[in-house]
């Protein structure tokens, strides 16, 4: 945390020897005795800005605890700012301020005002402020201005708070975008949305309804039971998959235009895919540290999507990506042999 003050020159602390000398000066001379007292005011409103900025540094605690460490895109989260001695501000009786962050990459807002500058009467003990992630991948946020009036229009003191918090802003997982993949596990454009998993067309039993999807509700056990009641079908073999995600252009060397479209549609499908019990492995056709390309090795449950999610996360346009043809044959070579290959690129 930092302090500095926008006042005028001559209330600077590095002029206080100079307001002494002054004082001292004109004190002994006739007919301009009356500017030592002109000095002994600045002297006095000098000093007593330095010792209220000195107090403000050493008194004042400023301390954060955000909700969760993890953001979807276009998503909010909340975090809160705890002032101890709040009431040292307070006791100014001047208008304050509070300055917060903007970036590209994510926005930070009050739920009172709508802009980046927000002014209070009274500075209360703790804050609530809402962060929307606006930009896939590492956030951290920068630091936030809380900027006093002084009494007598003496100018500004502004305390600069480092929050020190960071996010990691996940792509986003969007439901509508179903009908856009149902031609990558070759289910055609349907009216419904069959499971890549689940052989829908094999009822095996049923049991009480949770949260399955309502076109999964058996009618009949319902009406049998007298009480909701859900299909349960008969598992497919091949329950694992290989995601082969492209993300080059499709003429020439860098990135695809999609290239943001084509993340979100992996994270998607590995959602679906993780939700429904199936095993998923990776590919991207990103350089790693290692100098290979980019390999999640099959794994399930939750763990496995956030360690996709993660890494989709960490994509950037300065990466090194393998060309098209020499990164299918990679694939081919090291994917697991019994898995379905699911190709995420624009051709």
């Amino acid at each position: 945390m930092r302090t500095t003050s926008d006042i005028p020159f001559y209330l600077e602390p590095k002029l206080i020897p100079v307001h002494l000398t002054f004082i001292l000066v004109f004190l002994f001379f006739p007919y301009v005795y009356w500017l030592s007292f002109l000095f002994t005011l600045l002297l006095t409103l000098s000093i007593y800005v330095e010792w209220y900025r000195r107090k403000l540094q050493s008194h004042l605690d400023v301390s954060f605890e955000q909700e969760d460490s993890i953001l979807f895109k276009d998503e909010r989260s909340h975090l809160f700012m705890s002032i101890d001695n709040a009431q040292l501000i307070n006791e100014m009786n001047g208008t304050i301020q509070l300055r917060l962050p903007y970036s590209d990459s994510y926005a930070v807002t009050h739920p009172s005002e709508k802009g980046s500058i927000i002014e209070l009467k009274e500075l209360p003990e703790r804050l609530e402020f809402t962060i929307i992630g606006k930009k896939r991948g590492p956030v951290a946020m920068d630091e936030l201005a809380l900027l006093i009036r002084l009494p007598l229009r003496m100018g500004n003191t502004v305390v600069s708070i480092d929050s020190s918090l960071s996010w990691t802003v996940y792509p986003a997982i969007e439901s509508q975008q179903t009908g856009k993949i149902r031609t990558l596990f070759n289910l055609g454009d349907r009216a419904t949305n069959h499971s890549p998993i689940k052989d829908r067309s094999q009822q095996v039993s049923s049991h009480p309804y949770t949260i399955e999807p309502s076109r999964q509700i058996d009618w009949f056990a319902t009406a049998k039971r007298g009480s909701l009641q859900a299909k349960i079908y008969q598992p497919s073999a091949q329950d694992t998959f290989t995601l082969f995600l492209d993300l080059s252009a499709v003429n020439g060397p860098g990135l695809n235009h999609r290239f943001e479209d084509l993340i979100a549609q992996t994270a998607l499908v590995s959602r679906m895919l993780i939700a429904e019990g199936g095993k998923i492995e990776l590919f991207i056709n990103k350089i790693d540290g290692n100098g290979k390309v980019t390999h999640l090795k099959i794994q399930e449950g939750a763990k496995q999507l956030k360690k996709i999610l993660y890494l989709l996360s960490q994509l950037s346009d300065r990466d090194v990506y393998v060309p098209p043809a020499r990164y299918k044959t990679y694939v081919q070579r090291f994917k697991n042999k019994q898995s379905q290959f699911v190709t995420i690129s624009v051709s």
